[in-house]
């Protein structure tokens, strides 16, 4: 992979990964595995591996806070209970 396709990468997926915690269009899998495939060029430019890692990271975390939230029906269940009757 070119220096600057791998920099586009990165620097698309550090962009999208904190808008996952609030509502991800696509499954966290498909970051992750977009993520991993930036594995084997990481050695492109001096920050990668950093980078990815840090990435990795945040996407553990996501993952993470994703498992302790109540299911998101759930969510619009009491957010309905909220709404009053009119």
């Amino acid at each position: 992979m070119l220096h600057h396709q791998f920099e586009k990468e990165l620097a698309h997926l550090e962009l999208i990964f904190p808008l996952l915690a609030e509502d991800g269009a696509f499954a966290l899998s498909y970051w992750r595995s977009r993520t991993t495939a930036l594995l084997a060029d990481q050695s492109v430019i001096p920050s990668g591996a950093r980078r990815i890692v840090w990435l990795l990271d945040l996407l553990d975390k996501i993952e993470q806070e994703a498992l302790a939230a109540p299911p998101r029906r759930a969510k619009l269940i009491h957010a309905q209970k909220q709404v009053p009757v009119r």
